[in-house]
């Protein structure tokens, strides 16, 4: 029924994703985005058509860039934890995300925080096994809060029919981003963000230069 428009009665569009778990990861997550906008103005700015998510990877990492921003600009650790990060993260490292995250929020504190989104493709890492896919994606991001500048880096698998439980944010590095980009802090965060690999086999965590 549609009083207001009486020609636009019917299906307006449709969508498809890979069903998993966790929605809030990977193409899934857009998919829920994409939904969210024709719920949201019923039509009136979103054009009609069939939706499938894809795997443009700059697209996801934006994604989840805009949800770490936002838990950070709320200062909902639980949120970012629970919400974010992979089953197997939280149930691996247990100790080690809580204390760390608590490290990682007074950086932010001003609940300012802005980003750029990536201009190119982010560092995709990915491995198949069979039928099988994990999917591994190492942003980087031009940060500001406090009127500050920051680098902030995630690892986020956003396909993992392999290993299903590590599906989602497994890790997160920040530090001041200077104008050459070589300061010891940068050179630290640059080289951690390096060790990430498919199988999973560096911690997950927080990293923060001292």
């Amino acid at each position: 029924m549609n009083e207001i428009d009486p020609a636009n009665v019917g299906i307006y569009g449709i969508g498809i994703a890979p069903r998993t778990e966790g929605k809030n990861s990977g193409p899934e997550g857009v998919f829920f985005a994409w939904t969210g906008t024709v719920s949201d103005v019923l039509g009136e700015n979103e054009s009609p058509g069939v939706y499938i998510p894809n795997y443009d990877n700059a697209q996801l990492s934006d994604r989840m860039m805009d949800e770490i921003a936002g838990e950070m600009n709320t200062h909902d650790v639980s949120g970012l934890r629970e919400d974010q990060f992979s089953d197997y993260a939280r149930s691996q490292y247990p100790s080690a995300l809580d204390n760390e995250l608590e490290a990682l929020f007074p950086l932010f504190s001003a609940a300012d925080l802005t980003w750029e989104p990536l201009s190119e493709e982010p560092v995709v890492r990915e491995a198949v096994d069979g039928d099988g896919q994990t999917l591994l994606l190492l942003p980087i991001y031009r940060v500001s809060s406090g009127g500050k500048d920051y680098w902030l880096f995630f690892a986020d698998f956003t396909v993992n029919t392999i290993d299903p439980e590590n599906l989602g944010l497994y890790a997160i590095g920040v530090a001041p981003r200077t104008a050459s980009g070589d300061s010891p802090e940068e050179q630290a965060l640059f080289a951690w963000a390096d060790t990430f690999d498919v199988d999973a086999t560096a911690p997950a965590g927080i990293f923060i230069p001292q």
